[in-house]
């Protein structure tokens, strides 16, 4: 029995639920997206008719433009480069806004028209007006793609009535009066298709459009929220009708024959009411681009607040939905999901609750406790199986260790003793005091070995203790410094001694020697064609011995696991190097038997660093016998590692 056969009730319930959920949410859901989508098609349409105002006033722009240019034709004869600027204008907008509207065509056609008349240096009545009722055309092409004659609200409908209908309806009465001022500046009135009295019909129509004009001003100016911001746009819009009116004045009385024809008061005549009306147009879209971006703006809050709305009442339709069924599926799995996360652990003991149900809850309480029975038995047998068998690898790799290590000196005991026997026959006595001296070195090593062995065991027993005599630390750091000199020596290395001038202090300096020469050996063994330093300092009421080395560096995992007695680096600085892997966790435990610690730090491609820290004992504590504790005691923050 295994949660694999478990897992399939515990999902169909879930799918169960999901499915009770989903169909309850679902027609909240679907309402709210149908609502929300009915408010994006709003914000669509309106940010469409921002496009389209904004592609208005750059052809607007190109309009004035063409018109200044047919003035200083007629004035002084020479055009600006305004033309070159109102075709990059009006390209930049067809690039930002036309895409939506299908202008490509006209737009290159009216740019490559405007430019062909700055090339030319002349702009004629024939070609410019032929350029008007492209720009009229283009206008009413993009207020129908955009919708902006569909408007929704009146304080903006009367304002775009204005600028894509009758603004170009005037602009078109202009236009005609322009055409026909040609038979008054035509020196041969024969060739002249129209003759004084087009004049007079112009201005027939002329009344009428500007009567429509007033009128939907008067109606944009009365629909406004705003009307007390457009008070610019009244008295332009009342200068622009002044200068309609001196123009049609002007051109009566050339009809009437009571006027004498002068093409530059004609023509800056016309010039001040394009002008003028180019200025009310340019306010007429400013204030319909504001409105826009406000109706965008509170469409845009409306439908955050909507959306808002809903989501609160489709999380309380949640929390009741939720809570509904919290007592009788969640809260029972959530305790289920605790029995299982105890299984996970390794916690079998107690027994699984709600067998007594006769749901599918209850079906799976009980499918647990079947698991619970069958892997306790299981996790029993294991867990004696694992002791059994870390018991007996600690055991082989004590045993391989120590083995090696104890066997290596007695082959050389035994070795050099075989020659001394023979070097002795042979009365050989130097050769036989060099055998009798690698005897002793051998004979040592093997007892300083077990001396290790008896060190830590005595240390694990509780039975080590230290002595409270006065010694010099900086003579004891000078004794190891000459003691490991020749390991230096043999592979290399620079020893570095800067040691404080302390030389009164109490402590055990048998048991400080052999620390500190279990490190710098260590450093310098560990260590080639580098440099090992030693220093001590003085910190507080500890004595700060540094072990630094350029040598091999230990990773993090390492440096967690260095201190553990029969522990080297890794295997192969065992082969290597040789040693049990008891110096470091000796070292550590005779630190804190003398009140202080050894920590490491090591850093890839700089070295290993080793602090041992040890308490110093002043005279008060000359007579006390130093018997602590096994833990480290508590040290100054200073020299914390």
């Amino acid at each position: 029995m295994n949660l694999r056969t478990v897992t399939p009730r515990a999902l169909k319930l879930t799918a169960s639920l999901t499915v009770a959920v989903a169909a309850f949410l679902a027609p909240i859901a679907l309402l709210l997206v149908l609502f929300l989508q009915e408010q994006q098609k709003a914000i669509d349409f309106a940010q469409r008719e921002l496009r389209g105002v904004e592609m208005a006033k750059a052809i607007n722009e190109a309009g004035i433009s063409l018109s200044q240019a047919m003035f200083q034709s007629e004035t002084s004869g020479a055009l600006t480069s305004q033309l070159f600027t109102s075709v990059s204008d009006l390209k930049r907008a067809q690039a930002r806004y036309g895409n939506a509207f299908s202008t490509e065509a006209t737009v290159e056609q009216v740019s490559e028209d405007l430019l062909e008349i700055a090339a030319s240096g002349r702009a004629e009545i024939g070609p410019v007006n032929a350029i008007r009722s492209k720009l009229r055309t283009l206008t009413g092409q993009v207020g129908d793609a955009s919708n902006l004659i569909l408007d929704p609200e009146l304080d903006s409908y009367y304002l775009m009535d204005l600028l894509i209908v009758r603004f170009p309806a005037t602009q078109s009465i202009l236009d005609a009066k322009a055409v026909a001022m040609g038979y008054f500046s035509s020196e041969n009135k024969s060739n002249v298709a129209t003759d004084g009295n087009e004049l007079l019909r112009v201005s027939g129509g002329y009344r009428v459009a500007i009567s429509q004009l007033e009128d939907s001003a008067a109606s944009a100016l009365r629909h406004s929220r705003t009307a007390e911001r457009l008070g610019i746009f009244q008295s332009e819009f009342a200068e622009g009708i002044r200068a309609l009116d001196r123009l049609d004045t002007y051109t009566r009385r050339l009809s009437g024959g009571s006027d004498t024809f002068e093409p530059k008061v004609a023509a800056a005549l016309e010039w001040q009411a394009r002008k003028q009306f180019h200025d009310v147009s340019l306010i007429v879209a400013t204030e319909l681009s504001r409105l826009l971006e406000e109706r965008i703006v509170r469409l845009e809050t409306a439908r955050n607040q909507s959306l808002l709305a809903t989501s609160i009442l489709f999380t309380v339709a949640l929390i009741f939905v939720f809570a509904f069924l919290r007592f009788r599926v969640t809260k029972p799995l959530k305790l289920l999901t605790q029995v299982a996360e105890r299984f996970v652990s390794g916690d079998l003991s107690e027994e699984t609750p709600l067998q007594e149900r006769g749901d599918e809850v209850g079906a799976l309480a009980r499918a647990f406790e079947r698991l619970r029975i069958d892997a306790a038995g299981r996790l029993e047998a294991e867990a004696e199986r694992a002791s059994a068998v870390a018991a007996n690898k600690a055991k082989s790799s004590f045993l391989a260790i120590m083995s090696h290590e104890l066997r290596t000196p007695l082959n050389a005991v035994i070795g050099y003793a075989e020659i001394l026997e023979d070097d002795l026959q042979g009365a050989n006595l130097a050769q036989s005091r060099e055998d009798a001296a690698r005897i002793k070195g051998a004979g040592k090593h093997l007892l300083g070995l077990i001396n290790q062995i008896l060190d830590l065991s005595k240390i694990e027993a509780g039975s080590m203790e230290t002595e409270a005599i006065a010694y010099s630390p900086a003579a004891i750091l000078q004794e190891v410094a000459d003691i490991i000199r020749p390991i230096l020596e043999t592979n290399g290395n620079v020893l570095a001694l800067q040691a404080a001038p302390i030389h009164h202090a109490f402590g055990d300096p048998t048991r400080l020697r052999q620390c500190l020469y279990n490190l710098a050996s260590n450093a310098a063994k560990f260590t080639n064609q580098g440099v090992v330093s030693l220093e001590l300092k003085q910190s507080g009421d500890y004595l700060l011995f540094q072990v630094k080395d350029t040598g091999i560096c230990l990773t993090p995992e390492q440096v967690g696991r260095i201190f553990d007695p029969f522990v080297q680096a890794d295997d192969s600085t065992t082969r290597k190097f040789g040693g049990t892997g008891l110096g470091l966790a000796i070292t550590r435990k005779l630190a804190r038997l003398m009140g202080g610690d050894v920590t490491v730090t090591s850093e890839s491609g700089v070295g290993s660093i080793f602090e041992l820290t040890i308490l110093q004992y002043d005279e008060a504590h000359r007579a006390n016998s130093l018997n602590v504790d096994h833990e480290p005691k508590a040290k100054d923050p200073a020299i914390a590692a």
